[in-house]
């Protein structure tokens, strides 16, 4: 993923000629005029209605690290990306501290010492159909605490699934309070892997699959998990 110090910035390109297409290639999507967005660690693009696509982004730290969404219509007569607008899943995470406290606490992690200094942030969106998005929480100040000590800062890092009620534009995304992945000494235990920057799909046989950064004993890159 790109350091959020120095975000993607996709840079305008020229209109097309071409006229719309009811399944544009993947390159009209990438070639379509856009501002100068900032963004960090952009989701995969996928169709939320006939012929409206949507990307989600983390944004850079000036921004809180909110998940911004981006959309292109390609049926309008001149299409170009648009900022949708922001959201921030953490605030309905309240307890996220409460629950990663205890998994912390097995690396010594001092939690009522940090608990005042907590740092949210959401950060590597997946969306897995218009309905479905994937993304990481990630307390900070305990992510830099495990780098500060040479301790594994995965454990600070945990898949979250929200989903839509509605259908674009007009949805409301709400997250599952319970993660669906994340890391600690009992998942090291049972064989899985230090995850970060998570991507999810499913195959054509309906299982879901997800990717990751970080780094892994069993030199995996790819899971299965469950729906």
């Amino acid at each position: 993923s790109a350091d959020p110090e120095q975000p993607n910035t996709p840079q305008p390109h020229p209109p097309s000629n071409e006229p719309p297409s009811s399944t544009p290639s993947f390159a009209a999507l990438l070639n379509a005029p856009n501002p100068p967005f900032e963004v960090h660690d952009p989701s995969n693009i996928v169709e939320m209605a006939p012929g409206v696509y949507s990307f989600f982004a983390s944004s850079n730290p000036d921004w809180d690290y909110q998940l911004r969404q981006f959309t292109l219509d390609m049926n309008q007569a001149m299409p170009s990306w648009q900022e949708q607008g922001f959201w921030s899943p953490q605030d309905e995470l309240p307890d996220f501290l409460e629950w990663h406290v205890p998994w912390m606490e097995q690396y010594g992690y001092d939690g009522t010492f940090q608990i005042e200094h907590r740092e949210l942030a959401t950060i590597a969106p997946s969306l897995l159909d218009a309905q479905t998005v994937y993304f990481i929480m990630r307390n900070t100040a305990g992510y830099e605490w495990a780098a500060e000590r040479d301790e594994e800062p995965a454990m600070f890092h945990a898949m979250y699934k929200a989903n839509a009620s509605g259908t674009y534009p007009n949805q409301t995304w709400s997250v599952d309070p319970i993660p669906v992945y994340y890391s600690d000494e009992t998942t090291f235990g049972r064989g899985g892997p230090r995850a970060v920057d998570t991507q999810v799909w499913r195959d054509d046989d309906g299982q879901l699959y997800m990717t990751f950064g970080s780094w892994d004993p069993a030199n995996r890159n790819v899971i299965a998990i469950a729906d």
